[in-house]
């Protein structure tokens, strides 16, 4: 459902602000745009990952990656977002075998999240996922990062939630 994305980049101040159909979102100074091969170098050299083509919507900062996506359901499908995060961590768990350490619904101006912190291979993952707007579209993504760069990366998403909202909402 995402018809048009706007990435405004402004060089003098490096902040990319994302406004589509679904979605309206700042990502903080610094944040780079990843472009084709971009995406899966980054993944390849900060965290020895293989190319990942799920997320279309890639940044870095740093050594961090934050990618989110759109989606979309029909009415009858919707869940709540106490059984989308339910969902989320036995599929980490079970299904994947990522190791969750912390999971919890959070609320940023009125949207709540369901937020699941997880481990695999060394890399540290926050994922997210928003509730639904009014016509059923949610988004979700992740920030990417090693150990070391656990503060940077929740200041990273913490910002990033902020500003998140639904056009027309």
């Amino acid at each position: 459902m995402l018809c048009g994305v706007l990435l405004i980049n402004i060089a003098a101040f490096s902040q990319v602000v994302i406004t589509s159909e679904v979605v309206k979102m700042k990502l903080p100074d610094g944040t780079k745009t990843l472009i084709d091969d971009e995406y899966e170098n980054f993944l390849g050299k900060k965290f020895n990952l293989p190319p990942s083509g799920s997320y279309k919507n890639s940044y870095s900062k740093n050594n961090m990656l934050f990618r989110y996506k759109t989606g979309m359901v029909s009415p009858q499908y919707k869940q709540t977002i106490e059984q989308v995060l339910a969902q989320d961590v036995s599929q980490r768990e079970k299904l994947l075998k990522q190791t969750v350490t912390d999971s919890k619904i959070s609320v940023y101006n009125n949207i709540r999240f369901a937020n699941v912190e997880y481990n695999s291979d060394g890399c540290y993952y926050i994922h997210f996922i928003s509730d639904y707007n009014k016509n059923y579209e949610y988004v979700t993504g992740e920030i990417l990062f090693k150990k070391k760069d656990e503060a940077a990366a929740r200041e990273y998403l913490n910002s990033v939630l902020k500003s998140f909202g639904f056009p027309g909402n």
